[in-house]
């Protein structure tokens, strides 16, 4: 998608723009190689991790410049129509999904914890071991669109009695008990997704920054989404 946002986002080739998800710097990366020397770019991301991958030839650009935090407090950052375009990849970075230790995966055994910054907020294993089952129904069934969310919620309460979840391997079982693997999708798919958006209060955060887009944009400012 590389090519589709630098061709509808760029209007404006000395403007002012922000990476609202930083990830791993790719489409930053493309977006100063496209922009004149006057051209500013923002990089934001809420895991504290990723300063200390930010890519040599960023680092040394003086157009860019990192900001941690949620790009739900773009506000906090920019003035009123000041941006000439707003970039928001959702979702996770390949870096977070390979990273057993983040709790994003099910392909490895790790911490259940799945936080994009894991410096703040509730763990998915706090909120699975702790959450009401109907909570839990209603997260799985919204966000994950999961058809087995109560039959999983209900296996998931009666079990973590006795034995806490507390690994992506203990409910990638949970879920495989509930559903018979068919293809390629793993069974656990929709329920990962959905606690990962619930637990980094993800449609909050697209709410509070598209409401954010409109005054902090310029006029014929642009948001890629």
């Amino acid at each position: 998608m590389v090519e589709e946002v630098l061709t509808h986002l760029l209007g404006n080739k000395i403007g002012t723009y922000v990476d609202c998800t930083f990830g791993a710097g790719g489409h930053s990366s493309s977006i100063l190689k496209e922009l004149n020397t006057e051209g500013l770019l923002f990089g934001m991301d809420k895991d504290v991790s990723v300063k200390d991958k930010v890519p040599e030839e960023l680092k040394a650009d003086k157009r860019f410049s990192l900001i941690n935090d949620n790009f739900s407090n773009c506000n906090n950052h920019f003035l009123e129509n000041s941006l000439d375009g707003i970039l928001i990849d959702l979702g996770i970075s390949s870096t977070q999904l390979d990273n057993s230790k983040r709790g994003f995966s099910f392909q490895e055994n790790g911490p259940l914890d799945m936080r994009l910054n894991q410096e703040e907020g509730f763990s998915a294993e706090h909120w699975i071991n702790t959450a009401k089952q109907k909570e839990i129904e209603t997260v799985f069934w919204e966000l994950g669109e999961e058809r087995a969310s109560r039959k999983i919620a209900k296996i998931i309460c009666d079990g973590r009695v006795k034995n806490p979840i507390e690994t992506t391997q203990d409910l990638a079982n949970i879920v495989l008990s509930c559903i018979p693997r068919r293809g390629k999708k793993h069974p656990a798919t929709n329920i990962f997704r959905a606690i990962r958006m619930h637990v980094n209060q993800e449609i909050d955060e697209l709410q509070a920054i598209l409401e954010s887009a409109c005054l902090l944009l310029k006029a014929e400012g642009r948001i890629a989404i």
